[in-house]
């Protein structure tokens, strides 16, 4: 198998990377991902993670960071196809939106998939929160979700930091507008005067 997850929301993209790991680390019993960042590794030693063969039985799990900031890199990898015919679960993991006319982009996707996660919009924002709310035995009223998500934006690091803020501070029941107006600032770190 071989994915690229790629993309400029690096909260989503991150949590579907280690939820792949683990998935293969329960299901096909992996010891460990490899997991290799193009500031440390030259074309030479990506065909050579290729070849090694594990003593173990099983797949390996391979994650390659960021080749595609690497030019010469993402272009070496463009010009060794045969790595898509590894047994390996390969991994290719972005932080930046990839351009999907790039050699290499149009392989990975040819032989395998493609997960790009995008920042949310307004809407999608706001179901994402509420989801992190149904997960704990807190409650959040639609006004302060939508005070909530205007004061956050749509960093969801900083978005899932304060819904854990929210849910300790209100350990049960609802939460209100009152509530996000004294804990949450808005992106600029600015304290807002309600009236």
């Amino acid at each position: 198998m071989i994915t690229l997850i790629h993309g400029k929301d690096d909260y989503r993209s991150r949590e579907r990377l280690r939820e792949i790991i683990t998935h293969y680390q329960d299901e096909q019993h992996i010891l460990s991902a490899r997991i290799i960042d193009a500031d440390d590794f030259d074309i030479s030693r990506v065909k050579e993670e290729f070849s090694r063969v594990s003593i173990f039985k099983g797949k390996q799990l391979i994650v390659f960071k960021r080749i595609f900031s690497s030019k010469l890199l993402k272009e070496g990898m463009a010009g060794y196809p045969q790595f898509v015919k590894t047994v390996d679960t390969i991994i290719f993991f972005e932080e930046e939106a990839i351009n999907k006319t790039d050699p290499l982009y149009i392989l990975i996707k040819k032989a395998g998939q493609i997960e790009q996660f995008d920042f949310l919009n307004d809407l999608e924002l706001a179901v994402w929160a509420r989801g992190r709310f149904k997960n704990s035995a807190v409650a959040i009223s639609e006004t302060a979700l939508i005070l909530l998500t205007h004061l956050v934006g749509n960093n969801l690091w900083r978005m899932a930091n304060e819904i854990d803020k929210l849910i300790s501070f209100r350990a049960n029941g609802c939460i209100e507008n009152s509530d996000v107006k004294e804990l949450v600032k808005d992106e600029t770190g600015n304290i807002i005067c309600y009236q």
